[in-house]
């Protein structure tokens, strides 16, 4: 059963080219089995992905960083570090099918979720199991240059990072589902919110640490990795092709 999406132009567009990043992420989420509508009237009112056919915002959460914004996009768009910096995620994910693709304005990065493993209970060891007729991969949009959309089978989160100053960095979680109800639906809510907090709390210290060691005498540029980083290397060529614009 797909599931409806509403992209509006407004929020997920871009200023830079002809075709709207949401017209074209659109095309992307439908072949992952979404119904998309969207809209690139620049006379739509400011909406957020609270208007989604079908899902509610339930929590909005907002966490302030020590490190520069690019910092934490970095952070994002490489997996070298969820095996070891998010062991609870790293047990969801088929990690060794991980891949990012990268497009003009954006990029998607996507992992089939894991099957159970014997043994393994959901709600206690899994947080998400591969279900028939459920989405079984866990993908990542990130949109040029500061906004995320996380999907899951249960729930869809958007990340908005704003920039404080040249090491700091406020990020604005939102976290959209279905209509919970009461009981087990709303507890399995809190749950997710709660899981999706700890990746969150290991993302900080990990981008913490890293603008910690960019101040270093020692640190020198390296070579970014062709499997895990072209993600990264797709930001920072963005990044660069607009900073080198005449102003």
């Amino acid at each position: 059963m797909s599931r409806s999406i509403l992209l509006v132009g407004n929020f997920l567009s871009s200023s830079l080219g002809t075709r709207a990043v949401g017209e074209e992420l659109a095309v992307h989420l439908s072949s992952s089995g979404y119904r998309v509508f969207t809209t690139s009237s620049r006379r739509q009112r400011p909406v957020r992905l609270l208007d989604m056919v079908g899902t509610v915002l339930r929590e909005r959460r907002d966490y302030e960083i020590a490190c520069n914004w690019k910092v934490y996009v970095d952070n994002y768009l490489e997996g070298y570090h969820l095996p070891i910096a998010h062991p609870g995620l790293f047990k969801e994910l088929e990690y060794d099918q991980y891949r990012v693709e990268t497009f003009r304005y954006y990029s998607k990065q996507h992992a089939p979720i894991r099957e159970l493993k014997p043994g393994e209970v959901p709600g206690r060891d899994r947080r998400y199991i591969r279900m028939p007729g459920a989405e079984d991969n866990a993908l990542y949009y990130w949109i040029f240059p500061n906004t995320m959309l996380n999907i899951y089978q249960d729930n869809i989160s958007t990340n908005v990072i704003l920039p404080m100053g040249p090491d700091r960095t406020l990020t604005i979680f939102e976290w959209f589902f279905a209509e919970p109800g009461t009981g087990a639906g709303w507890e399995s809510m809190q749950q997710t919110i709660a899981f999706s907090d700890e990746i969150q709390q290991e993302d900080i210290a990990v981008c913490e640490q890293v603008q910690r060691g960019l101040r270093s005498r020692s640190y020198t540029r390296g070579r970014f990795s062709a499997l895990r980083e072209n993600g990264v290397h797709h930001f920072q060529s963005l990044v660069t092709e607009f900073l080198d614009q005449p102003a």
